[in-house]
């Protein structure tokens, strides 16, 4: 089984919180993967956020250890449905993550992320969120 991470669980794992690192660290690191949206996200955010070269120099070692998926012609096809999907039922989950539900959904993979309100509203997607205590 193939997990996407979302820009939301990383960046809990790379400020060491709590659930979402012990997950983190429970998985196995090759069935672990994320968007090159997602990479994206990351290092704009970044960047924007002026954070410094400790900062990249983490998030560089943290795009090295885990597969970056490269977002290819089937995950256009499926997130081009997908917003087409959402913008007709009206449910809109903004500009980034239809792709990045889209690429988890052609992936067949499961999508790790702390902003379940979004992604959840997408059908047959299947979503975890890792910075919650498993019950």
């Amino acid at each position: 089984m193939k997990y996407h991470l979302d820009a939301s669980t990383i960046i809990d794992i790379m400020r060491f919180h709590r659930e979402s690192l012990l997950n983190f660290e429970l998985a196995n690191i090759e069935d672990l993967a994320m968007s090159s949206i997602v990479a994206h996200e990351l290092w704009a955010g970044a960047t924007k956020a002026n954070l410094g070269p400790r900062s990249f120099d983490i998030l560089r070692l943290f795009t090295s250890m885990i597969e970056v998926v490269p977002f290819d012609k089937q995950a256009s096809e499926w997130s081009g449905v997908l917003v087409a999907q959402l913008t007709r039922d009206g449910i809109g989950i903004g500009d980034v993550d239809p792709m990045i539900a889209g690429h988890a959904l052609s992936a067949g993979a499961v999508l790790i992320t702390r902003n379940t309100k979004h992604f959840r509203r997408v059908s047959d997607l299947h979503v975890i969120d890792w910075s919650k205590h498993a019950e």
